[in-house]
């Protein structure tokens, strides 16, 4: 005898996935449509979390080129002299000659001092940095001066429109400037700092505001100011930092420090980005710390790292501006990793890198401000790459960006 089940309870028994499926409401094409959309949003939303900051950044440079004008002040064509330093910021370029002329390239917050020498905004001139607003410049008689609108009281003079050069402060050696912050070193080693102390980066022990610079660490040889945070480098070769820890690039788990706390022994040179702290030590290894999604730290990812990991043997000096990395090697060659996307690496496209790679050989200089890179070679040019809505690269004719080092005539 044999017993057959029904059509019915076969179908129970043996798939009850096909019987429930088959007892649902079918559905409409509107409502398929939906569903189907709504995956492929959901899949090009994870594809795009990486790339849409970025092409955001990308859009808003490109945007700033319409809405700047070039700045009032002709532009330098001939470097009269040797070249002694170069310096770079957003919008400008520096340099000095070795018989004190001050240049610049880009936005210039000063007029040219001779109608003669085109460019030339300063004499006896040691270093120049600039903010969107304020130039400061530090003299051969270690005179710290700013020019410029000082509306906001970035500088520690009368908050107004500085028509002429002020004096900030006498006896200073070195400083450092941010968009939020100033830091001198005085010739008895101590640094002193002044500005927005929001997240004690002023390293006064606490994030009160002050009136005037203040004496916050002694036996200092370096200055590095970030806008909300700094790092600086004692005579022992101690690194010290404070202020906001946010992306742990102090290797330190505290979100952040309001007095200088120790980072690293036996370091040699200090550099700093938006997000990340680079250091060698005294036998020329390079370390990084931080943030690492432009792979800024150059250990061939993009994951971040909150301690001080080693990559690159070698070097004599180290760069970093907001997302960008440099360092110059011992043998004279140039690396460039991180932020590439108006082509500030100097590596012929803009793609960015997370590796160390030679962009330039026989390098005797580097200056950077993030956007773009300046170096001097040893046969006494000048090369410049990336953005120059200003002219800062150098060239007669503005551009969105070069990719590739394009040369400046020296004489």
């Amino acid at each position: 005898m044999c017993f057959l089940p029904s059509k019915r309870t076969d179908n129970m028994n043996t798939n009850p996935i096909l019987h429930f499926s088959s007892r649902l409401p079918s559905l409409s094409k509107k409502t398929i449509g939906i569903v189907i959309g709504v995956g492929i949003a959901a899949v090009l939303t994870v594809l795009a979390y990486d790339n849409v900051p970025k092409f955001i950044e990308n859009y808003k440079y490109s945007k700033a080129i319409t809405e700047k004008t070039l700045s009032e002040y002709e532009q330098p064509y001939m470097i009269t002299g040797q070249v002694e330093r170069i310096f770079a910021s957003d919008e400008s370029t520096y340099l000095t000659s070795t018989d004190g002329d001050l240049y610049c390239w880009g936005k210039q917050l000063a007029a040219p001092i001779e109608e003669g020498k085109k460019g030339v905004i300063y004499k006896n001139a040691k270093k120049a940095v600039s903010t969107d607003t304020l130039l400061f410049v530090l003299n051969s008689k270690n005179e710290l001066y700013v020019i410029g609108d000082n509306s906001k009281g970035l500088a520690p003079v009368e908050k107004t429109v500085l028509e002429k050069f002020t004096l900030v402060e006498s006896n200073v050696i070195d400083f450092s400037v941010s968009e939020k912050t100033l830091g001198f070193i005085k010739n008895n080693n101590k640094l002193y700092m002044y500005g927005n102390n929001a997240y004690g980066q002023l390293g006064t022990y606490s994030t009160a505001p002050v009136d005037k610079p203040v004496a916050v660490l002694g036996s200092v040889a370096e200055i590095h100011c970030e806008a909300d945070y700094t790092v600086a480098l004692q005579h022992s070769g101690d690194a010290v930092a404070f202020g906001s820890n946010a992306y742990k690039q102090f290797g330190k788990s505290e979100e952040k420090f309001t007095s200088p706390v120790v980072i690293k022994n036996n370091v040699a040179h200090i550099a700093a980005g938006d997000d990340f702290i680079l250091l060698t030590d005294k036998n020329g290894e390079l370390f990084a710390c931080g943030n690492n999604n432009y792979g800024q730290l150059g250990n061939l990812t993009n994951e971040k790292s909150e301690t001080f990991i080693s990559i690159l043997k070698d070097v004599k000096s180290v760069y970093a501006s907001k997302r960008s990395a440099y360092a110059l090697s011992n043998n004279n060659e140039l690396y460039s990793w991180g932020q590439n996307n108006v082509g500030q690496l100097g590596t012929g496209n803009t793609q960015n890198l997370n590796t160390p790679t030679v962009c330039a050989q026989n390098v005797e200089d580097v200056a950077i401000s993030g956007l773009h890179t300046v170096i001097a070679t040893k046969e006494n040019d000048i090369l410049s790459t990336g953005y120059n809505n200003f002219d800062q690269l150098g060239k007669g004719k503005i551009r969105d960006s070069f990719s590739t080092q394009v040369t400046v005539k020296a004489e």
